[in-house]
């Protein structure tokens, strides 16, 4: 048995399931909420979820197992993830393990038979909070103290490459700047026979152009984008040369870089079933997100233009420079999991950076 407890004091007693923590090993990490019903790998491998829980609003977790090729990255990035229903056996027979069993492998807990809807509600009114998951028998107060614990350097130093890395490709040359990217970012840039190069988040400006690229793409990642400050003056440097494209983390760091400031959402986008709006065509959306930080529409300058916006709240969804060849989109093109409906914005990308060549 395990407990998790928020930073309201409020506490709940589930079921562990794979990994299990020893009496004195513990978790914290902010508690948010995912929407979506499959691509449960895919989301707890998406380094955007560094140093937060995740808590699964379906009722029923891991019943195809895990399959080759779906995780986003080389481990769980999530510190504990929370479900109503944990099925311990994968019942397609392509899976190689059950997500428990996965799960235990790269050491995160799961944590079941939890009232998952109280929870989702409590964040939903009250916000994404700290919470921490460890053995029952730790009191509350111990708990409590974990959690005022400050991290020790922002997530995207945490998960962004140590050595850049190189894929093949026929065509273009583009940079993927990692703040966390997703592995299904570059799928897709491989997919339209692009060579696409991984460079660290701390890269400079003299570093990224040493490699002679012929588009930037901006990764998405985890954390506050406004504490991401040495990621401004080599984004500023790189719009001003080369057509560039910014996902999630890479949209909210682009408005940075363009004068705008960003705020965070009460509980945050995560699923695969955001709708949004062009805000030039009106076509509407499905798409995947996972962001809990947004831009703010009033603090957009003369030079950025509001191309989407997310039809349940009107946040700001997506940006294009006036005058250079850049944009962004807080949704993820690539989605891995979710729809694929927005899978031309790479297109429109390399269109840009074709017509640059």
């Amino acid at each position: 048995m395990m407990k998790l407890v928020l930073s309201d004091g409020t506490e709940w007693v589930g079921e562990s399931q794979g990994y299990d923590l020893k009496p004195d090993e513990d978790r914290t990490a902010e508690l948010v909420f995912n929407t979506s019903h499959t691509g449960y790998v895919e989301v707890a491998t998406d380094p955007s979820y560094a140093d937060q829980m995740i808590l699964f609003t379906a009722p029923h977790i891991g019943n195809y197992g895990v399959h080759r090729g779906q995780d986003e990255s080389l481990k769980v990035h999530a510190q504990g993830i929370l479900c109503k229903d944990a099925n311990p056996v994968g019942h397609d027979p392509r899976s190689v393990s059950s997500f428990s069993e996965y799960l235990k492998e790269h050491r995160v807990p799961l944590l079941h038979r939890i009232d998952t809807r109280a929870i989702t509600l409590k964040i939903r009114e009250q916000g994404s909070m700290k919470a921490w998951l460890g053995n029952q028998n730790v009191p509350k107060s111990v708990a409590l103290k974990r959690m005022l614990e400050p991290l020790q350097e922002h997530p995207i130093l945490t998960v962004t490459t140590n050595a850049n890395v190189q894929f093949p490709g026929r065509r273009e040359r583009i940079i993927l700047l990692d703040y966390g990217y997703k592995k299904s970012i570059v799928r897709q840039l491989l997919a339209r026979d692009c060579e696409v190069i991984v460079v660290r988040a701390t890269a400079t400006l003299e570093e990224v152009l040493s490699y002679k690229p012929q588009g930037i793409v901006l990764s998405n990642g985890p954390g506050d984008p406004g504490l991401a400050t040495w990621t401004i003056p080599v984004i500023q440097g790189l719009q001003s040369r080369l057509p560039l494209l910014g996902i999630c983390m890479g949209h909210q760091l682009f408005a940075l870089a363009n004068g705008a400031k960003t705020f965070k959402l009460p509980f945050g986008h995560r699923g695969g079933n955001h709708p949004v709006r062009n805000a030039l065509t009106g076509r509407s959306l499905m798409t995947s997100q996972n962001h809990s930080y947004a831009v703010d529409p009033t603090s957009l300058s003369k030079d950025l233009e509001l191309t989407y916006r997310h039809l349940n709240d009107e946040s700001v969804e997506g940006l294009r420079h006036k005058s250079l060849r850049a944009s962004s989109v807080q949704f993820h093109p690539e989605a891995a999991p979710g729809p694929w409906d927005a899978g031309f914005i790479f297109d429109e990308f390399l269109a840009e950076v074709r017509r640059a060549v």
